[in-house]
């Protein structure tokens, strides 16, 4: 980095596919509605499940009714889903993806803010964060570890990723410029959103279902978030 680059002061996470490993589970919940709908051979294949990563339900939704012949609304199905979803977090271990957990630990051992910056909308987030701070086994930690969680619903955000908003409002709720800020990212409208918000640390780890997006303008590609602690601007701590 640059002499002049102020001192890393806060991360702000992504949630699905870079907090929690939650992908799979939301192409599940999607399966559960079109099934109840189509039938037993619905079956939404891994490619077209990537295809839907870093867009809106309600667009991932239209493209399902298409392929499956579902004779309900987007926005019915969109609702359905939510609850299918819902149900199926409550029901499953969520782990965190690799490396989370001790940057967690090493982000507060350095006085780092932290933050979640997600589209998704709150009662997801509330739900997936506590299923997996119970995968983690440890009691210290839980959602409090968080300075703020911006959610894509939150009634002050007016367009969800790739657009701004949410970064610009979660480097603004630690108190941080975006600047001072990283941000992790599975998805390239994920990065394209905190580019746009003017965070230059904005790390890419890309998962199973987005190792294909374009990551143009991230500050580096990584293979897990556990690699992030190795980064030239990371604060050294005995964590």
């Amino acid at each position: 980095m640059s002499a002049t680059t102020p001192p890393l002061r806060a991360i702000l996470f992504d949630m699905d596919g870079l907090l929690a490993d939650t992908e799979p589970l939301q192409k599940q919940a999607f399966e559960v509605v079109c099934r109840r709908h189509a039938g037993p051979g619905a079956r939404i294949t891994e490619e077209m499940h990537a295809g839907f990563v870093g867009k809106s339900d309600v667009e991932n939704a239209r493209e399902l009714i298409d392929a499956f012949s579902v004779a309900v609304s987007a926005e019915e199905l969109v609702a359905e889903r939510e609850d299918a979803y819902v149900e199926v977090l409550r029901s499953t271990r969520v782990p965190p993806m690799d490396g989370v957990q001790g940057l967690i630990e090493a982000g507060l051992a350095a006085g780092l803010r932290l933050a979640v910056a997600s589209s998704s909308i709150r009662r997801f987030v509330d739900v997936s964060l506590a299923r997996m701070f119970a995968a983690m086994g440890r009691q210290e930690l839980d959602a409090g570890v968080f300075s703020t969680i911006v959610c894509g619903d939150d009634p002050e955000i007016a367009a969800r990723k790739p657009a701004p908003d949410i970064y610009l409002r979660a480097a603004e709720r630690v108190g941080l410029p975006p600047a001072e800020c990283m941000a992790l990212e599975d998805s390239g409208s994920g990065v394209s959103s905190a580019l746009a918000a003017g965070i230059s640390r904005t790390i890419a780890v890309p998962n199973t279902y987005t190792h294909g997006h374009d990551f143009t303008g991230a500050y580096a590609v990584l293979a897990s978030v556990a690699d992030v602690r190795g980064l030239d601007f990371f604060p050294l701590t005995s964590a």
